[in-house]
């Protein structure tokens, strides 16, 4: 059981990995609402709103560090925690980044790829939402995600998933009659979108590394 520091920083761990969670639910919700209505006073809320939850991110992210600073927990698992939130904090990161340049660069998304897009961004909400329970797991019982493995497969399929559709709606882009320029941005913004659940998967294979060198 741990007390005091130790179990302060796995409880902020698990309110930062919630934080991005929370943004990337508003950047989903972004993503339907300038699908629907271009750029207007929603749009711009979301994206508001999506910059506020990821400095909240940050700011949790900067008192885990100040605490890990303390020395609490052993050396291993003060790295893993690290590991985790920072690259969990680059998601929030990549949700703000997008929703920001949407807005300034007025994106033309295909009426016929919308439905794809907005698929791709689901998916890879229910796989942060996996993976968010592959982590809690790992710091909690991590004996039980050495005996069973789903979770973490289940991750790796849903990032092939998503990236098949992101394959195919490159695909579809570039066989449609638009200038290259606005077929060149369009698939910059996909292929970013993409990237998340790249990132997802990435930290899995982390987790499981880990997970290696936990067993004893």
């Amino acid at each position: 059981m741990l007390f005091g520091n130790s179990r302060k920083i796995l409880d902020l761990t698990d309110q930062h990995f919630n934080k991005v969670i929370d943004c990337y639910s508003v950047y989903c919700d972004y993503i339907s609402e300038y699908f629907n209505s271009g750029i207007s006073a929603a749009t711009i809320a979301l994206s508001e709103q999506i910059s506020t939850l990821e400095k909240e991110a940050d700011s949790l992210r900067n008192e885990i560090i100040s605490q890990l600073l303390t020395g609490a927990l052993l050396p291993g698992t003060r790295k893993d925690i690290i590991e985790i939130v920072s690259s969990t904090d680059k998601i929030a990161d990549k949700a703000e980044d997008l929703s920001r340049e949407i807005v300034i660069e007025k994106v033309f998304i295909p009426p016929e790829m919308k439905d794809d897009i907005e698929e791709m961004t689901i998916i890879s909400k229910d796989q942060l939402e996996l993976l968010s329970e592959v982590v809690g797991t790992l710091f909690d019982n991590y004996e039980k995600l050495i005996k069973d493995g789903s979770l973490i497969d289940r991750i790796r399929q849903i990032e092939s998933q998503a990236d098949k559709i992101e394959f195919s709606l490159i695909k579809r882009l570039y066989e449609m009659d638009l200038d290259l320029a606005v077929k060149n941005q369009t698939k910059y913004f996909i292929h970013h979108m993409g990237d998340i659940s790249d990132q997802i998967e990435s930290i899995a294979n982390s987790v499981q590394v880990m997970m290696i060198f936990r067993k004893v």
